[in-house]
């Protein structure tokens, strides 16, 4: 069990490309850059407030995951394949994308359109009916699962008739954000990132980061099939209170200069919200670690309901990480417990209790979140070093962290 900081984003100002949204500059959140910003509560909002204003931006992904439509002109009849060409591509994009694949095959006929109620519809001009095989099609849910019904909103749990209308809304389906990390040194060590899913917010998806040494095309699949790194963040925590997700290399680093931050999210909602999305260099002994941890917990600040308040005020829960670093060799002390007391108190930092045991994959980091082991934070406080010099350089000291995000 080796304890580690993570003090300084390797992206912060480093942002080259992000999603398409509609920027409303009166409010709070139209900031790509606040993806850098430590604050808490601090958003990025992607999307769009209303159809008009999604229907052009490019926000749906077609990659080999779900690039195929299937028809029939029976319920068990012979089955057409449209297969769908990789992009990113905007809701009526991807729509005049299917009518121009339709009118090639015997369904010429039949036209897709994104309509104002937000959602798609493929229907016939004149009379007549087909079937989408979303289930049972050979790329359907009892097939391979990568059709396009879910990025379309349709439903895969049965096939379809048309003329057919989507069962859900769909306003963006994909937000990614890129970055051009400025170099190729081999410093990339862990991949931090939050994601707002409170809601309806679609989180059955893995949440993914793409390196590369060249800058790849602003699409899912170039970066699928091209990336020299792939990592998948971990699930979302348990409990609400610290939602934080972690990548890592196995303990590695990653010396890649360019990175595609890729969240996919298949539901009826219009904004998703982006809180966190950092990387950064691994600050830690590799030898020495925190054993033992008094005082820590989550702090609860609210005031009880009582007498004199009716109505307490809701604050928000947070972890206390009290650190003490007993006969650290003063090398290590130094690089360690200084390094992040120059890091300072006014930005934040990621801590991790067993960092080795996360890289490996020991333990899970989505538990570690939960047990208030792997913590986004601030430091609150410190102790001036003691210092033993006889016959060896020995220092020992604390830190208090405290979770902000």
């Amino acid at each position: 069990m080796l304890t580690a900081f993570f003090l300084t984003d390797k992206f912060n100002g480093n942002i080259a490309l992000r999603s398409n949204f509609s920027a409303v500059p009166s409010q709070d959140g139209n900031d790509v850059t606040n993806v850098s910003d430590p604050r808490p509560r601090v958003r990025w909002i992607c999307g769009a407030d209303t159809t008009a204003e999604s229907r052009g931006l490019g926000l749906f992904t077609v990659d080999a995951g779900n690039k195929y439509i299937e028809i029939s002109a029976t319920p068990s009849g012979t089955i057409t394949t449209l297969t769908l060409t990789n992009g990113l591509y905007s809701a009526e994009g991807l729509a005049t994308h299917v009518t121009s694949l339709l009118a090639a095959t015997a369904y010429s006929a039949y036209t897709c359109v994104y309509q104002n109620s937000g959602k798609f519809y493929v229907a016939q001009a004149g009379a007549g009916t087909a079937y989408l095989r979303w289930k049972t099609g050979t790329h359907g849910s009892d097939g391979t699962g990568n059709s396009m019904a879910k990025e379309m909103g349709f439903s895969d749990t049965a096939d379809q008739a048309t003329s057919a209308l989507a069962a859900e809304h769909r306003y963006d389906t994909t937000t990614m954000i890129m970055f051009d990390k400025g170099n190729s040194d081999a410093d990339l060590f862990a991949w931090l990132c939050d994601v707002d899913v409170s809601g309806d917010v679609d989180d059955t998806l893995a949440i993914k980061i793409y390196g590369a040494a060249s800058p790849l095309a602003f699409d899912v699949a170039s970066w699928v099939a091209s990336a020299t790194k792939t990592l998948t963040f971990s699930s979302a925590p348990t409990y609400s209170e610290n939602p934080i997700r972690l990548a890592t290399n196995a303990g590695a680093y990653a010396n890649e200069q360019h990175w595609l931050w890729v969240w996919r999210h298949q539901d009826e909602v219009r904004r998703h919200k982006v809180g966190l999305c950092k990387a950064f260099n691994r600050t830690w002994s590799g030898t020495r670690t925190v054993s033992t941890l008094r005082g820590h917990g989550m702090q609860q600040p609210q005031r009880g309901l009582g007498i004199n308040n009716y109505y307490p005020v809701t604050q928000l829960r947070r972890w206390n990480v009290p650190l003490t670093f007993d006969s650290w060799g003063a090398a290590d002390y130094r690089t360690v417990i200084q390094g992040v007391v120059r890091h300072g108190k006014a930005d934040g930092l990621l801590w991790a209790l067993r960092w080795d045991d996360i890289a490996d994959s020991t333990v899970d980091a989505n538990d570690e979140a939960d047990k208030g082991f792997l913590v986004w934070g601030a430091l609150q406080d410190y102790s001036l070093d003691s210092f033993v010099g006889e016959g060896a350089d020995y220092m020992s000291g604390s830190l208090r962290i405290e979770q902000i995000r």
